[in-house]
């Protein structure tokens, strides 16, 4: 990976996608892409922080449709969603 820094954007940019998404395609276009840039970041991360790839990856998941909610909303889940991703963003921004 080049450009940490500009990856995190994209996955930025593909969290609004799963938020917003109008229909199937759409979701499964945002979960397909989140999922691999995740894994990417992930891979990258050496290890650390696997809890928050984990929150987030579930999170987008249920958004999305692709894994279960337990009875939370979506806006509940793009609230943790962001969580885990601001620490995520912090872990490569201070390394």
């Amino acid at each position: 990976m080049n450009d940490v820094k500009f990856v995190l954007q994209k996955l930025r940019r593909l969290m609004d996608m799963a938020r917003d998404a109008d229909d199937d395609f759409e979701r499964a276009a945002a979960y397909a892409a989140s999922m691999r840039v995740l894994d990417d970041l992930r891979a990258e991360s050496q290890g650390r922080e696997s809890e928050s790839f984990e929150r987030l990856r579930w999170s987008l998941a249920a958004i999305l449709g692709y894994d279960v909610t337990n009875d939370y909303d979506n806006s509940q889940h793009f609230v943790w969603a962001l969580g885990a991703f601001d620490v995520i963003e912090r872990l490569f921004c201070r390394s």
